[in-house]
Formats: C-alpha cells, sequence, structure tokens
C-alpha cells in the first residue's frame, strides 16, 4: 500500500504557552512539521503532517505522538492532506 501524508487538527486540553513549552513541543513533533496555533476557544492546536499507509495508521500516529509529549488531546481530526487543501478558501 503506498504512504500518504495526512493532516491532523489536534486540539489540546491544556493551553501551551509560546515561550518554551511551545518550543519543547514542537522539537518532540518535528518529525511531524507542526504548526501551533490558539483557537476560536482559547485553546492549543496543532497542525501536523503524518505520512502513513492508512488513516486508522495516520491516527494512531497522532496519539501516540501526542501522549508522548505528556498532553491530552481533547478533538483530534485527520484527512488526507489533499482533502484539506481542497478545504482552505481561496484567497
Amino acid at each position: 500500500m503506498p504512504v500518504k501524508d495526512y493532516s491532523a487538527r489536534v486540539e489540546l486540553n491544556e493551553r501551551v504557552s509560546s515561550g518554551h513549552k511551545a518550543q519543547e513541543l514542537r522539537r518532540q513533533l518535528a518529525d511531524y512539521q507542526p504548526s501551533l496555533s490558539r483557537n476560536a476557544h482559547g485553546k492549543t492546536e496543532i497542525l501536523m503532517t503524518v505520512p502513513s499507509q492508512d488513516i486508522r495508521l495516520s491516527i494512531l500516529t497522532v496519539m501516540a505522538a501526542i501522549k508522548s509529549c505528556w498532553y491530552e488531546p481533547c478533538a483530534v481530526e485527520v484527512m488526507v492532506s489533499d482533502e484539506l487543501d481542497r478545504r482552505k478558501p481561496a484567497t
């Protein structure tokens, strides 16, 4: 089965500040090209890319990666990266 890129949006229960904690989280997730931001509810949101053979494995990888950083996700959304690109508004 060929490997595809999956995009994951992870919302954390804990707010991660832009200081040392955020830098450490980016370092720990570096293999997944993480982007950290704060969503409309003030929670930390991580957008990451996960190469995988299927969506099930990508979800398991995302959950394991976040848990290995000692954070608890409250929401996880995973889709093929091409689908995420289609959903982005045109500029």
